[in-house]
């Protein structure tokens, strides 16, 4: 949100978006695991053109903008 210039996301309780969504919906987007690329790193040489999501993003919006996207 920062990087877009934009309002934080608004929170909403576990407990209420379960009676929304139901709990098979919010346990399954609060306990997902994240990504790794370590096998990628490994087996490919792979290296990540910035360090955290957050350093790429803003920097791949510039990128965008700079090129009319």
């Amino acid at each position: 949100a920062a990087a877009l210039g934009a309002r934080p996301p608004r929170r909403v309780p576990v407990w209420m978006a379960r009676l929304v969504a139901g709990a098979g919906a919010i346990d399954y987007v609060t306990r997902m695991r994240g990504a790794a690329n370590a096998r990628a790193r490994n087996e490919l040489g792979f290296e990540p053109r910035y360090p955290t999501v957050r350093e790429g993003f803003p920097a791949d919006l510039q990128t965008g903008a700079a090129h009319g996207h």
